[in-house]
């Protein structure tokens, strides 16, 4: 190789080493956590006294024995069948805002868990006993 041709080689790596550089500290796109809450949706409102339903999915191939459901450290309840659902009776919290974290437990004895979801619950204004939808906005 010639010194022209050294020179040239020497300038564009010079040029693009902060490229690869920054390149390799780019962080790999994450995988789809094994299972996720879908609802309630994160910084969800809801009244007390509602029955949320929490809704959990989870990749196919998981030998799940059961799915647990928490509500800052206290227990929700549990079920061991598809579609992962458990009912959360808000009747017995104050207004606030609660974590919900959940747990699937495999054949295997290991324990994953899902990004926890954040719910705030509201004190009912004028709502009647009538009332049969749950309430549920996000909050912007």
């Amino acid at each position: 190789m010639s010194k022209f041709h050294q020179s040239i080689f020497s300038i564009i790596l010079l040029l693009i080493s902060p490229m690869i550089a920054k390149a390799a500290e780019s962080p790999t796109p994450t995988a789809t956590p094994p299972i996720q809450v879908i609802a309630p949706e994160e910084n969800c409102i809801a009244n007390v006294g509602e029955s949320l339903e929490i809704m959990i999915i989870a990749q196919d191939g998981l030998d799940i024995v059961s799915v647990s459901a928490l509500c800052d450290a206290k227990g929700i309840g549990m079920t061991q069948t598809k579609p992962y659902t458990i009912k959360w009776d808000t009747s017995n919290y104050s207004p606030g805002d609660y974590t919900i974290r959940v747990f699937a437990y495999l054949k295997s004895g290991e324990k994953l868990s899902a990004k926890p979801v954040v719910v705030s619950l509201v004190a009912s204004k004028g709502l009647s006993a009538m009332t049969t939808a749950p309430l549920a906005v996000v909050k912007e």
